[in-house]
């Protein structure tokens, strides 16, 4: 089966997919640089929370003290995962 699509048809097409990639990036971006609670953190990283307290009072995973509470960059943890990995 043979698709034909004028050129204004194709463009048109173009337009639709390069705006939902957009969208879709701009998505992506914004999960990136999310912010987890330290519960969110653990789900995450698939750990014990026994165990993240420990390596954050270790310093070995990225956090951020906000007055009492342990939050997470989510981008870091990330990039923290990869360095590990190798």
């Amino acid at each position: 089966m043979e698709i034909k699509l004028t050129e204004e048809e194709l463009n048109k097409l173009a337009e639709l997919v390069a705006d939902k990639l957009k969208d879709k990036i701009a998505e992506l971006i914004n999960k990136q640089d999310e912010v987890l609670s330290f519960t969110e953190a653990c789900s995450y990283l698939k750990c014990p929370s026994s165990w993240l307290y420990k390596a954050v009072s270790q310093g070995k995973v990225p956090h951020i003290k906000a007055g009492k509470y342990l939050k997470f960059r989510k981008s870091e943890l990330d990039s923290w995962l990869k360095r590990r990995s190798k």
